[in-house]
């Protein structure tokens, strides 16, 4: 069984590649506090730019399945999100979402009601649905990272809890993981970032190949 990358959660990425500069915490930091610092960055940023691992693993099936992709977000809700099998492009005002496999471009606007298509508004929303609890310091390849878990404060819900393991010298999440109200899990573990002074226009556009099914949903 194959799972491609998900065209509206796969954006839960955009709480990962944030960070911002400041002191180290004292030994027993605040969960919130650290929470705020990932999200500081979030203001300020231009344009961000990472390389993930997302592994989903089935619970009644038993199966894994582990695929790489790039996100980069640039201003005004601009992003770009690209694997193996999907790239969904948006210019902030329109999304192209381009099925690499069965050669098909859906085009749409971009809502901004539909806050988990906005990067950008991902930790906004978090932070008024989740609460924050400060697990411990742990290792993570060698690494001492901030280990912070976020409770739904609505107990129906399809996600209830999220863990994040944050880098405290740069204040950058570098794991994610979730359970699903079906017992899956996923993960997110980020590989690099880089943050960017400014792309070319061109990025957030998206021009379909030659010969490939369009859907323009827009009207």
């Amino acid at each position: 069984m194959k799972r491609s990358a998900p065209t509206g959660f796969v954006f839960v990425l955009g709480i990962l590649i944030f960070s911002a500069v400041s002191r180290v915490y004292a030994e027993k930091p605040k969960a919130d506090e650290i929470i705020q610092k990932v999200q500081q960055r979030i203001r300020s940023a231009k344009l961000v730019q990472a390389r993930f691992v997302q592994i989903f693993q089935w619970s009644v099936a038993g199966e894994r399945q582990e695929f790489q992709g790039e996100i980069w977000i640039g201003p005004n809700d601009a992003f770009r999100i690209e694997s193996a099998d999907q790239l969904i492009v948006s210019n902030g005002k329109d999304v192209w979402t381009y099925d690499k496999v069965n050669r098909q471009v859906i085009i749409d606007h971009l809502n901004p009601d539909q806050e988990n298509y906005l990067p950008r508004q991902l930790s906004l929303k978090f932070a008024r649905t989740y609460r924050a609890r400060f697990e411990g310091k742990e290792k993570l390849s060698g690494q001492t990272v901030l280990h912070v878990r976020l409770i739904s404060k609505n107990p129906d819900v399809f996600i209830r809890s999220f863990e994040l393991w944050i880098d405290p010298a740069t204040w950058v999440v570098r794991k994610l993981s979730y359970v699903d109200a079906n017992d899956n899990v996923t993960t997110y573990e980020v590989r690099s970032v880089r943050f960017l002074k400014k792309a070319k226009p061109s990025l957030f556009r998206f021009s379909p190949p030659e010969g490939v099914e369009v859907v323009d949903l827009r009207s």
